[in-house]
């Protein structure tokens, strides 16, 4: 009896435990990157009343006979199964797709989560907003996209919103329009465009199209409305055959500018003709497109994929800045929860391997997005029943037991 009344205690014990499983897993159904977890039981030491036998020759052998000593909590797990996707349009949301763990940093050790809500502080570091820890990363070559060592405590990945960006000389410029066929040799027909230099700065070119003696064929010279550039080069003349398409579809043209302020010289301009024509109809030249740039303010950024965190600037540029990091797990089960989304390594979890999304069997980033919890709350309320009748059948068991000793102490009187 006394053994019965100690069992139904810890059944009971095992039960608020895995009830208190339950109530988290439920309070947390709309946390991001949770995961639930399960309680599980196992029977505690039995004591053995009577020994096993052997069998003989004239007697079959017996069990051992024993009586269990009640229950116990053996373990509570997560379950790392992958949360739904949650589209939110939100360039600092980023959902991990498959396994791994995002990398955060406090300045000297690094945490891990699956809640990818970031964005900036103050001093413009990329932080996970939960929890206010920065998150680490790889740093990656502007110019390559090569991704270069591996996170460290100090690893803080920064935004620097308000720098100035590179801008980008014209290399390409698009003419469109007609040339008149009817203009007489000698005729000339102009177009005035704007460049950029390899600071920014806008020049101004006129392209002017002499017609020469040979039907079809033109002259093309190029010069400065007010007097910064000069032609130092380039192919100069352009024939349309009969149907009034250009024979060369580009001219070269090079520009030496005379008052450059540290400009990369000369500017070598590539002038496509591919969109004029030469017909019977009014003169209507004009710039298409050029490909150069002036510079911009960076006012954000946006994730790809492969973790590669790019600065956009306002002038429509953007430019690598780092890479996410993931951080794969031996057994992501020994991770220790500290709150607020965020796990630390264990002495079960084995050694952090980290990689860039997509490589070592780490999944991908979903931009956009945020993992939902993986609760089911079908599966938690029907635990719930069966953890609540376990709970009651425990008390049950302890009111009997203490019958049936209150029993025994009346046979005294």
């Amino acid at each position: 009896m006394i053994q019965s009344l100690f069992s139904g205690i810890s059944a009971m014990l095992a039960n608020q435990t895995k009830m208190g499983v339950i109530g988290d897993n439920i309070a947390n159904a709309n946390t991001i990157g949770f995961k639930a977890s399960r309680a599980l039981f196992s029977e505690t030491l039995s004591q053995t009343l009577y020994p096993a036998t052997a069998a003989t020759e004239l007697e079959g052998g017996t069990g051992p006979s024993e009586v269990g000593q009640g229950v116990q909590v053996a373990t509570i797990d997560p379950n790392y199964q992958q949360g739904v996707l949650l589209a939110t349009g939100r360039a600092g949301d980023v959902a991990v797709d498959g396994a791994g763990f995002l990398v955060l940093t406090d300045g000297a050790s690094l945490y891990y989560t699956r809640d990818g809500a970031l964005g900036l502080d103050a001093g413009g570091n990329l932080i996970h907003l939960a929890s206010g820890l920065r998150v680490a990363g790889l740093a990656r070559d502007p110019v390559t996209g090569q991704v270069t060592g591996s996170p460290s405590a100090a690893s803080g990945i920064q935004v620097p919103v308000g720098q100035l960006s590179l801008s980008r000389a014209t290399s390409n410029v698009l003419l469109g329009g007609n040339l008149d066929a009817q203009t007489a040799e000698g005729g000339s027909l102009f177009s005035t465009f704007h460049v950029l230099d390899s600071l920014g700065v806008g020049h101004d070119v006129t392209v002017t199209f002499t017609r020469t003696a040979t039907p079809g064929e033109w002259d093309v010279s190029a010069s400065s409305p007010d007097g910064t550039v000069a032609v130092t080069g380039g192919s100069t003349r352009v024939t349309y055959d009969e149907n009034g398409r250009p024979q060369v579809n580009t001219l070269g043209l090079e520009l030496s500018l005379a008052q450059d302020g540290g400009a990369t010289n000369p500017v070598v301009l590539t002038l496509d003709l591919s969109s004029t024509t030469q017909l019977g109809a009014e003169t209507s030249l004009a710039l298409r497109s050029q490909d150069g740039i002036a510079p911009g303010l960076l006012t954000g950024f946006t994730i790809d994929a492969d973790g590669t965190v790019r600065g956009t600037f306002d002038n429509g540029l953007t430019t690598p800045l780092a890479a996410l990091a993931l951080a794969g797990f031996a057994n992501p089960d020994g991770l220790v929860s500290q709150g607020g989304n965020v796990l630390a390594g264990g002495v079960n979890s084995g050694v952090a391997v980290f990689g860039t999304p997509g490589s070592a069997g780490l999944g991908l980033l979903r931009a956009g997005t945020l993992e939902g919890s993986n609760v089911d709350l079908a599966t938690e309320f029907a635990e719930m029943i069966v953890t609540q009748r376990g709970f009651q059948a425990s008390a049950r068991v302890i009111n009997v037991s203490d019958q049936m000793l209150q029993d025994l102490l009346t046979l005294a009187r």
